[in-house]
């Protein structure tokens, strides 16, 4: 074996090493500003106003139609106003009256439905899902640390939250997501109830639509206490 052979095979494993590095961040680059850098919904557009989205979904919306028709005015106000909603979908709905129902049975009492909670009090929560501002994740990036904003109706203060997720290992490189939490009315943010987007930014003609998470519980944490008032007769 000549000397020159004899060089190429000791350095062969760090050449071999260098290009399986090389090749990594080249993969890592491409995940990051493909994949997930600048996220977009890719039902941006909706031709339509914001009660007519939530229609036009397929009865994945089903529950929360069914609220906002028994609520005085919201209807109304999803099709001629601005605003921003966060759509809650069934499963959130169903996770509520699931535990609720929980609750009711060790009491020995019947299970509910949606129908037969009191309409006053589904429209204290469905209003805190809605804001009377026209609010996107270009407005949110302002709001890394949090803001708060009135809702709906009784001017409830919810915290709307900028963030963005983490991608292939890079901080802060993936889809943009918002955190939107129901604080309680404390500055203590243990008793807070957070859930996040799944979706964001689908334009209408009156605001934008954004999408949470179906393993959110609706009402943030008070639909069992809501409940308990509910119409005569039901129990």
């Amino acid at each position: 074996m000549n000397k020159k052979t004899h060089n190429n095979k000791r350095f062969l494993p760090f050449i071999l090493l260098t290009c399986f590095t090389l090749s990594i961040v080249i993969s890592c680059k491409k995940n990051n500003e493909g994949a997930y850098y600048g996220y977009q919904n890719a039902n941006a557009e909706f031709n339509g106003n914001i009660y007519q989205f939530l229609q036009a979904q397929n009865g994945l919306y089903d529950s929360m139609l069914y609220v906002i028709d028994r609520s005085t005015g919201l209807k109304d106000s999803l099709e001629n106003s601005t605003e921003t909603v966060f759509a809650v979908p069934n499963k959130c709905f169903s996770i509520a009256l699931q535990n609720l129902n929980q609750v009711r049975a060790l009491k020995n009492l019947q299970p509910v439905s949606l129908s037969q909670i009191d309409s006053a009090q589904l429209d204290t929560l469905i209003c805190r899902y809605i804001l009377p501002v026209s609010f996107n994740s270009d407005s949110a990036k302002f709001y890394t640390n949090g803001v708060l904003i009135p809702s709906l109706k009784y001017g409830y203060k919810m915290n709307l939250k900028y963030e963005r997720a983490a991608a292939s290992g890079y901080l802060g490189g993936g889809a943009q997501q918002i955190v939107y939490t129901d604080p309680k009315d404390t500055l203590f943010n243990q008793f807070w109830v957070s859930t996040y987007t799944t979706s964001l930014n689908t334009r209408t003609s009156n605001g934008y639509v954004h999408v949470l998470s179906s393993g959110h519980e609706f009402g943030f944490g008070e639909f069992i206490i809501r409940a308990k008032k509910e119409q005569a007769g039901n129990n």
